[in-house]
């Protein structure tokens, strides 16, 4: 109201921001904003969250993940009340990562009955996406409509998220991601298409939703001879946006450009390029907020080399430099000392 910008029902993927937050934190926050972030996120739960969720089913109503209601990442008779009526597979994981993050702050700061009480509900969210969401041939469906049906479809963010963030189990991730379309661009935002425009989101490849996924086919994959084949192709796929600009919103998934224009540089498409580097190439992970921890994996054919200057972690500096392909570290020095363990404590040394 006080801004004139649209109504929060046109937010109700809102919990990503817990995620994003929690990033933040880890790399250069400190206790006062994990307490920003548990009362944040209880004030949001009590005043806004609690209306989107549905009892009988145990799942939250909204749109799906960054597909914009009313546009054409749903079916073309839908209303804007429509979109919103549905129970997104993307955004009920959101939800259940967004606990699980919040339970981890609480957990650092002490507030272990809270962080018992938001594990609790992460779970109990886990086993209802499961049961809920599951098509009777066998896949993840995009969503469950306003009158309990799974939408006959697969979505790249929803798929993901299941297995970046646990939702299923090991076992599963192969019903969550596998055999999903791609291209020399990636794979589309979801399969199949709805019939009409093509543009918002139908037909689209958004470079930063498909490195989401190939980030979840990389984990569903770790340890086998397939991850070379997967991490090349989505560095492929990356640098080929670029060529359209410089990291295009998004792609035509048939053609890989658009006859009418879209941006040709977007900062989510040039962060998708980043992750690829920082999470499937270098594996850096920071995140407890405490230890940064590499896992490095390089593809023989990628050129046994990878450097990453000016790498700033809560006021660390940092040059990570790997050599060799694979994913097992043969030898690890931190300042030029041989370490056991690829891991360094957050403590300010440059």
């Amino acid at each position: 109201e006080k801004y004139g910008t649209n109504a929060y029902a046109r937010r109700t993927d809102d919990p990503c921001w817990v995620l994003g937050y929690w990033m933040a934190i880890c790399a250069a926050g400190g206790p006062d904003e994990m307490q920003w972030l548990i009362d944040e996120f209880r004030y949001f739960d009590e005043h806004f969250y609690r209306h989107f969720f549905d009892r009988s089913d145990g799942l939250y109503f909204g749109q799906a993940s960054f597909i914009d209601i009313g546009g054409t990442g749903y079916p073309p008779e839908y209303t804007l009340q429509d979109c919103l009526r549905i129970k997104a597979l993307s955004t009920n994981c959101l939800y259940v990562a967004a606990f699980r993050q919040v339970a981890k702050a609480c957990e650092r700061l002490g507030q272990m009955a809270m962080a018992v009480e938001y594990r609790r509900r992460a779970a109990q969210l886990s086993d209802r996406i499961l049961s809920e969401f599951r098509h009777p041939t066998g896949y993840l469906a995009y969503y469950k409509d306003m009158n309990g049906m799974l939408q006959p479809r697969r979505e790249q963010l929803g798929m993901a998220f299941c297995v970046l963030f646990d939702v299923v189990p090991q076992e599963d991730f192969g019903i969550a991601v596998d055999d999903y379309p791609f291209n020399d661009f990636g794979g589309p935002t979801f399969f199949p298409f709805f019939e009409g425009k093509k543009v918002y989101h139908n037909h689209a490849l958004w470079p930063f939703a498909d490195t989401y996924f190939q980030m979840a086919l990389q984990k569903r994959f770790q340890g086998q001879s397939l991850n070379d084949e997967l991490v090349s192709r989505t560095l492929g796929n990356l640098c080929r946006h670029a060529l359209w600009g410089n990291f295009a919103e998004m792609l035509d998934y048939e053609t890989g450009g658009w006859k009418v224009k879209h941006a040709r540089s977007y900062i989510w498409s040039a962060s998708a390029y980043l992750g690829a580097i920082f999470r499937m190439l270098a594996g850096i992970d920071i995140a407890d907020g405490r230890n940064i921890r590499f896992h490095p994996y390089l593809p023989e054919s990628f050129g046994r080399k990878l450097v990453i200057k000016h790498l700033v972690i809560q006021g660390m500096h940092l040059t990570v430099d790997i050599a060799g392909h694979g994913n097992r570290i043969h030898e690890c020095l931190i300042d030029g000392i041989p370490s056991s363990t690829a891991e360094l404590a957050v403590d300010g040394r440059e």
